[in-house]
């Protein structure tokens, strides 16, 4: 979000494991809204970090790529 403050970071404060946490923005979502998940063909954005973000949840606020509909935005 524009303003720093993310859903995930405070699910990981309120004490939800990090990686439950960073699911629910993405592919726990996408399960539950019946989207198909990394299968062939299927659509999809990618957000690539230096640091997995599973292990140090600071690093969502640092993407090193972003690639939206194909195409690199960063």
């Amino acid at each position: 979000m524009r303003d720093g403050r993310r859903r995930d970071g405070w699910l990981v404060r309120a004490g939800l494991p990090a990686q439950e946490a960073l699911g629910s923005a993405s592919w726990t979502a996408r399960a539950w809204l019946g989207l198909p998940g990394l299968v062939n063909g299927a659509p999809a954005d990618v957000v690539a970090y230096a640091t997995d973000p599973t292990l140090a949840p600071a690093a969502l606020d640092h993407p090193s790529r972003i690639v939206l509909r194909g195409r690199v935005v960063r």
